[in-house]
């Protein structure tokens, strides 16, 4: 997803504050739900999010899905087809069913991913290309797996506003207008911010704080740090955007979801599982990519087996030489990700790209479990 919610590569106003409503007029809010400090700052929101992605590729690793912790399960990705219809690659139908049915019997509710970094252009290309079959087809997949809602996870370049707009206003009104109540959220990171619009519409937004440098960037960094969660944060808790009536509405940070990443960055010849650049005839070159994106399983058994060193619950840096002929690793240590609950807490919660990268004794999600206990008012999220 934003280059970070997709295979872990990254992604990316308008707007006096109006009623925390968006355009659907019934907006799953926070707001009046948090507990302040005298000063009036927001300490914690009572009754956060913990927003889980899980790719379909996923479902035959069996994958834990910590049911008894998530609020929201988002399932990555929904894409048009050479027809322009709607649907899930890799997708075995009744195991898809059986996790929605699993997910709600635990009071989790589940929402269908919309095209993800790597499919954004071909899904905005069918937008301008089909707009009303899209939709319909998004809705009809809806229906059929039974979702609680749509997220929409439309990146970087291949934000188009001249279709991204009327989607986010039309599903706030389709989604309005069935019997049960549908949530929309979005996925939203900093890269091509100014082409996002309509996002008054929303429930609540999921914050792509990762990814802050990668194969684009000129020098290696530290992908996901503390601070660029916090910067994040401050900008969409302030945030102001139309809903679907053209109401201008202030998101606030209760309804702004902490993205973290279960997934590194590494630069540098030393890398494991490095890629080749493919030609363009689709053969592989002798030029290989810059970065790699391994999973924190990954990065565990590098660190068993030494192929990294001076691994650790705090460290976020792994390096030996350069990050040319050496390896350069950024990732989120077990104590970064606790760091960042408390940030979550004091807004709208916290998601995590994605659920299956976690190692298999699940060091990361354990910092979250801790840090955001189940309510039965959770449930009805």
């Amino acid at each position: 997803m934003a280059l970070g919610c997709s295979s872990g590569s990254a992604s990316e106003p308008n707007g006096p504050a109006s009623a925390s409503n968006a355009g659907s007029g019934h907006v799953e809010s926070n707001q009046g739900n948090e507990d302040r400090a005298s000063d009036g700052r927001i300490t914690s929101v009572k009754q956060p999010r913990v927003v889980g992605y899980l790719p379909t590729y996923r479902f035959r690793e069996n994958p834990v899905l910590h049911l008894d912790t998530l609020t929201h399960l988002n399932i990555a990705f929904a894409v048009p087809n050479d027809k322009g219809k709607v649907e899930f690659a890799e997708t075995d139908p009744s195991a898809l069913r059986r996790i929605v049915e699993q997910a709600h019997d635990a009071k989790v509710k589940v929402l269908v991913a919309l095209a993800g970094a790597v499919e954004s252009e071909r899904t905005s290309d069918w937008l301008e290309k089909d707009f009303n079959a899209v939709v319909d087809s998004l809705l009809a997949l809806v229906d059929e797996y039974q979702f609680d809602g749509i997220d929409v996870d439309i990146e970087g370049d291949h934000i188009r506003p001249a279709t991204y707009q009327p989607l986010m206003e039309t599903l706030s009104r389709r989604l309005a207008e069935l019997p049960e109540r549908k949530l929309l959220t979005a996925a939203v990171a900093d890269y091509r911010k100014e082409r996002y619009r309509a996002l008054g519409t929303v429930d609540f937004l999921n914050i792509m704080a990762y990814d802050q440098c990668g194969e684009w960037s000129e020098k290696a960094c530290e992908h996901a740090p503390l601070g660029q969660a916090r910067s994040y944060l401050d900008y969409w808790s302030t945030f102001q955007d139309y809903d679907a009536n053209g109401t201008f509405r202030k998101i606030g940070a209760d309804n702004v979801v902490l993205g973290v990443p279960f997934y590194g960055r590494c630069w540098g010849e030393k890398c494991p599982n490095r890629v080749k650049k493919p030609k363009p005839d689709g053969t592989l070159s002798d030029e290989y990519y810059k970065t790699v994106s391994p999973s924190y399983a990954d990065i565990l058994t590098g660190c068993a087996n030494h192929t990294f060193s001076g691994c650790s619950q705090s460290a976020d840096i792994l390096s030996s030489g350069d990050e040319v002929h050496g390896y350069y690793v950024s990732l989120n240590s077990p104590a970064t990700i606790k760091a960042k609950t408390i940030e979550a807490k004091a807004h709208g919660g916290i998601m995590i790209w994605e659920l299956g990268q976690d190692d298999k004794n699940a060091p990361l999600f354990t910092e979250i479990a801790k840090a955001f206990p189940k309510s039965h008012e959770d449930s009805q999220r």
